[in-house]
């Protein structure tokens, strides 16, 4: 849905890319790459999660400085 609306937009279309995926598994590339974002958005997900405290640790990890 997201990219959808994005497409409406051609100046967000072209700079925004959205990832999909488990907290877990985003950090580090398969070259060890650090991968950071200007935005980690989690919707209906906290109070699905089991330990709260280790998911948020998880999405501050991965904010660039200011994000």
């Amino acid at each position: 849905m997201a990219r959808t609306h994005a497409s409406y937009d051609p100046r967000v279309r072209d700079q925004v890319d959205y990832q999909c995926g488990l907290i877990e598994d985003f950090g580090q590339d398969d070259e060890g790459t650090d991968s950071r974002f200007d935005v980690v958005c989690a919707l209906e997900v906290v109070e699905h999660t089991a330990d709260h405290l280790l998911f948020l640790q998880h999405c501050a990890r991965l904010l660039r400085p200011n994000g």
